[in-house]
């Protein structure tokens, strides 16, 4: 039996495989917003523990920030489609990754927002990422903590391998 939050990624996973030929062929018709944001919707959150200094020292004006872009992995998703949307157990794996989040205040998440341009602009042209995920913390000056680790000098989550190849043809150089 699942759990609601993998209904809701099933859910997920039959919607966008019904919309990956369109996709895949670029239909004019077909809104491509909308299948990364079903998948944002989806994910959910899920806190991995650490918190920038900032928000530790200030929690009431802090939020959770998805520090892998779920949206923008909604994409990476459609895109990659013969993958995770014919096995929904890579779908449900990538779930889980884009559910991660990192607290940070209020204006740290906004200085990360400015990281990837409008998600809007999703038609392959015009969708560039300033920074990349593993560097986009150090970038924006934020320095994480964790109560295990304390303050920590490297990013401290694994991102996957192929999540990092395929944001390498969306930096802007």
């Amino acid at each position: 039996m699942l759990t609601d939050r993998e209904k809701t990624w099933k859910t997920a996973f039959k919607v966008m495989f019904a919309l990956l030929e369109d996709w895949k062929n670029n239909d004019p018709d077909l809104c491509r917003r909308l299948p990364t944001r079903i998948f944002y919707e989806a994910v959910g959150n899920a806190k991995t523990g650490y918190t920038s200094k900032a928000a530790a020292d200030n929690l009431s004006e802090s939020t959770d920030d998805h520090f892998a872009m779920p949206q923008w992995l909604g994409r990476f998703v459609m895109d990659n489609g013969d993958v995770y949307l014919t096995d929904f157990q890579k779908f449900k794996e990538i779930c889980i990754f884009a559910a991660q989040t990192i607290r940070v205040t209020k204006a740290e998440n906004k200085k990360l927002s400015l990281q990837t341009s409008t998600i809007a602009e999703i038609d392959g042209i015009n969708t560039f990422i300033e920074t990349s995920v593993k560097d986009k913390y150090d970038e924006a000056g934020i320095v994480l903590w964790s109560n295990k680790e304390g303050y920590l000098d490297e990013f401290p989550l694994d991102i996957p391998e192929e999540i990092l190849e395929y944001e390498s043809q969306f930096l802007r150089s």
